[in-house]
């Protein structure tokens, strides 16, 4: 049987998701080690994408082969299994071609940054806090239309491998400002998807606060993309105010 799984997870405590060599510290074995607990069995279980260390997701999505029958009323006995910073929040059976990469139409990342020099005490480690001054979210929003749509990414990835294309969809760039329980206000800046380049959310959002900043004019922007040069582009920001929220597919 071939099951679909979604996660909840703190990343800060992690190497990522990715698995790796003689650390179990990472967030695919540490589910994968529950798994097969719970089921005798050895469980491989594929992610929707690799986040990095120190990354959350609210949404991550993973699938697995077994011959174990589990449905939703299995959770409470997965989750017993996990550590409280990991939590399987829904499972159900999907198709045997289905691959939680491969089959991904959309993904949607947040960041949230500290508009307060002192943020939030119970948010603050999740939290980017730009030391700046003041942004100017106008300025930022400005940067939006310039950034959607389908480009060349080149200028806002780390990933150098020439062999790889560079070119994706971005759909939707919202900013909003919420409250925390203490009254002090994040923004979130949530950006959607068809596949993201290797820290490519978090240079958005660097390129965001540089523009916030006044050290980057938001009419820029197209010749930055032009230039498909890693240099002329913002900031790479801290792994630990990103988090992944939504990977959608046609099931």
């Amino acid at each position: 049987m071939h099951y679909k799984i979604n996660i909840t997870y703190d990343g800060l405590a992690y190497k990522g998701w990715q698995k790796l060599p003689d650390n179990p510290k990472t967030i695919q074995e540490t589910i994968e080690n529950a798994l097969t607990t719970m089921t005798g069995e050895t469980i491989h279980i594929s992610g929707s994408g690799r986040t990095d260390a120190g990354v959350s997701a609210v949404g991550q999505v993973a699938d697995f082969f077994c011959d174990t029958a589990l449905d939703t009323s299995s959770l409470e006995s997965i989750n017993s299994l996990l550590p409280s910073d990991i939590t399987i929040t829904d499972i159900c059976e999907v198709p045997a071609d289905f691959h939680a990469r491969k089959s991904a139409i959309s993904k949607t990342y947040a960041y949230c940054i500290a508009l307060d020099d002192k943020p939030d005490v119970f948010s603050a480690k999740h939290l980017y806090t730009p030391h700046h001054g003041k942004l100017d979210i106008a300025s930022m929003k400005k940067c939006v239309d310039y950034l959607t749509g389908t480009h060349d990414f080149s200028a806002f990835t780390t990933d150098k491998r020439k062999d790889k294309s560079h070119i994706r969809t971005v759909t939707d760039i919202n900013l909003s400002i919420i409250k925390c329980i203490s009254g002090k206000e994040v923004l979130v800046i949530k950006v959607s998807g068809n596949g993201f380049l290797y820290n490519m959310v978090r240079i958005i959002a660097g390129t965001l606060v540089f523009a916030g900043v006044g050290k980057l004019n938001p009419d820029d922007i197209p010749a930055i993309i032009a230039s498909k040069k890693r240099i002329n582009a913002g900031p790479t920001l801290p792994s630990n105010a990103l988090f992944l929220c939504k990977v959608e597919y046609n099931l």
